[in-house]
């Protein structure tokens, strides 16, 4: 599939500094590709492509998604990052402790709470 899944930080309604050291430390291990600010992702079961990683504190995109284990990953990389995620066509995401009041407006119409990779993987495929 090749949804665009973006990633992102925010406060206060306003694009926010993510914890990009956090993400990093999660997506590293399982690059198995990699030019400048894009990689390859592989899991045991399939992978993604991601960019963003130039500055990953600014939030990142994930897509191309390919099996189970990616979607756990993408919702550690949110978590511990601070993201909020946002894939198109589908509700914003938000993992547990990330306040929604700190979405801009536009975002807040449509939320989806997610506790785990399984939840955002069911937001994303919903038919």
């Amino acid at each position: 599939m090749s949804f665009d899944i973006f990633m992102q930080a925010f406060s206060g309604g306003d694009a926010a500094a993510g914890d990009g050291a956090a993400a990093l430390s999660v997506i590293s291990p399982l690059i198995t590709a990699r030019e400048s600010n894009w990689a390859r992702l592989t899991t045991a079961d399939g992978g993604c492509d991601v960019t963003g990683l130039d500055d990953a504190t600014s939030g990142l995109m994930f897509n191309h998604a390919s099996g189970e284990a990616i979607w756990s990953l993408m919702f550690d990389v949110a978590r511990l990052a601070g993201y909020a995620v946002m894939p198109v066509g589908c509700p914003t995401c938000v993992p547990p402790g990330l306040p929604t009041l700190d979405l801009p407006d536009e975002l807040r119409d449509e939320v989806a709470t997610i506790a785990s990779g399984d939840d955002l993987r069911r937001v994303v495929l919903a038919p």
